[in-house]
């Protein structure tokens, strides 16, 4: 173990607790997260039909540091004297730090949209699904009507949009109408891919396409060419914004993300390392917001720390071309590879598995409660999915057939 001054990671969930998990026994760190809990955000969507609970996306961060055999500290940072190495904490505290790796992720973006920050549900954590969750349940669950407006045709949007059909798509009082400046969901995918989705849909889901949100109230969406859509819940998975740590701290460009080297290292500071959504581009490459790219670059950052500290060669980062999975309820589950795109109910239990090892890769407990746990995890996931295919039998009948789209077509 080394024994010189302290690694700072800021931020612990997908990136920063990678990097934790790395430095482990190489480097000592301190970990700083104001959150009890490590998120796997790549599901959260399934709050909303009830096939995922919170603790099945949780992990007890204080623990999974420890075992790294790092420090943990319960606070946010406020600031970053990259000049100086010292933290501001939310104490009031400073603390020294030799290095540090900024992994503090994105925030909800409402793009200054008037009270949209008031009005709208952002849909970024387990805390936020989890009250879009209740909100569906109370109101629906009473037989009461709800507009619901989704803002975000993408792929937050999609997914949430598939787990509330999942659960409410029967549900007569439900109305359901998605908001987005494109032209289509999934504008990046081809255009067969939103005429497919599209489809299965029930008549109750509107789309309105090409349209921008211009103001948000406690009861309606006001639009900028339609007028104004009545709204009782307003979901807004409308993108990702920078966290005003970064340009607090002068790490940012214009776009409030950080720019850095092939190295990860930030352009103003080589011994600070910034990791997943809040890198604004990679040597001047956009990466996408995956949680796999945030893993990924906690890994190398963390390597990359280690290497300085050792007065070696640093390595770059290439992102890997993983194929993208995008559920849509019990409807359809759509897998993105470089050049296709493909189609089928079936491949849902790719993407369980995805979460799966991933929860396994980060739980740092030992080998036999880190088996509990995810034996507890496919039980309950196992089970609700049992009992969504018994309650929607044509189901089983899609599961032989796959579409497919070319992206070149």
């Amino acid at each position: 173990m080394w024994n010189g001054e302290p690694v700072a990671i800021i931020g612990a969930n997908m990136g920063g607790m990678a990097a934790a998990r790395a430095l482990a026994g190489h480097v000592e760190a301190v970990v700083y997260d104001p959150g009890a809990s490590l998120q796997w955000l790549p599901n959260i969507h399934e709050l909303l039909s009830g096939l995922k609970r919170p603790q099945n996306l949780r992990l007890q961060r204080a623990p999974l540091v420890h075992r790294y055999g790092h420090q943990y500290q319960r606070h946010a940072v406020t600031g970053i004297n990259w000049r100086r190495h010292i933290l501001s904490l939310d104490d009031g505290s400073e603390q020294f730090f030799s290095r540090a790796i900024v992994a503090v992720g994105g925030v909800n973006n409402t793009f200054g949209v008037p009270g949209a920050s008031e009005h709208a549900m952002p849909f970024k954590s387990v805390l936020q699904c989890r009250r879009i969750a209740v909100r569906l349940q109370e109101t629906l669950g009473r037989g009461d009507a709800l507009n619901v407006v989704l803002v975000g045709g993408g792929i937050e949007g999609v997914e949430a949009l598939g787990e509330i059909l999942r659960r409410y798509r029967h549900h007569a009082g439900l109305s359901l109408t998605v908001v987005d400046a494109a032209s289509r969901l999934l504008p990046a995918l081809p255009a067969g891919v939103d005429e497919h989705l599209r489809a299965l849909c029930p008549s109750t889901v509107r789309f309105c396409f090409g349209e921008h949100v211009t103001r948000v109230s406690a009861d309606s969406v006001s639009l900028g060419d339609t007028g104004t859509l009545p709204a009782d819940l307003v979901i807004w998975t409308g993108g990702a914004g920078a966290h005003p740590l970064l340009a607090d701290s002068g790490l940012a460009d214009d776009t409030g993300f950080a720019p850095v080297r092939k190295t990860l290292q930030s352009i103003h500071n080589p011994n600070v390392f910034v990791v997943g959504d809040a890198v604004a581009d990679v040597d001047g490459a956009r990466i996408s917001p995956q949680a796999y790219h945030a893993m990924d670059m906690g890994r190398r950052a963390a390597r990359n720390v280690d290497a300085l500290i050792r007065h070696r060669p640093l390595q770059a980062f290439r992102p890997a071309h993983k194929p993208q999975l995008i559920t849509f309820g019990d409807l359809d589950t759509l897998l993105v590879t470089d050049d296709r795109v493909w189609a089928s109910p079936a491949l849902r239990s790719l993407k369980e598995a995805v979460y799966q090892l991933g929860m396994a890769q980060l739980d740092g407990r030992r080998p036999w409660r880190r088996g509990t746990a995810l034996f507890r995890r496919a039980l309950e996931g196992g089970i609700d999915e049992a009992i969504d295919l018994l309650r929607a039998p044509p189901a089983l009948g899609r599961m032989a057939g796959m579409k497919q789209w070319r992206k070149d077509g």
